[in-house]
């Protein structure tokens, strides 16, 4: 598993790039969690291990970029959809 982490604001958005299960490529997840405005201690606020339906990306950067881009995605337009 490859990480990037990159702090949005109130969040930080962990991207992940795991090893595509039986195919070649990689898979893109992503964890959203909260770490100003609440408690002392970063909470997860949203976690997705299976983007894109699953997609394998030819690349562990490439599935890690659009881990990226969909946090972003979610923190600024579906503000809804974070738990905390």
């Amino acid at each position: 598993m490859q990480l990037d982490a990159q702090v949005q604001g109130n969040y930080r958005i962990v991207a992940r790039a795991l090893p595509a299960p039986a195919r070649k490529g990689y898979i893109a997840g992503v964890l959203v969690q909260r770490v100003r405005g609440g408690t002392d201690a970063p909470r997860d606020a949203y976690h997705e291990d299976d983007l894109a339906g699953g997609y394998a990306w030819p690349s562990a950067r490439a599935a890690r970029l659009f881990a990226l881009a969909k946090g972003q995605e979610i923190i600024r337009t579906e503000a809804f959809r974070l738990s905390c």
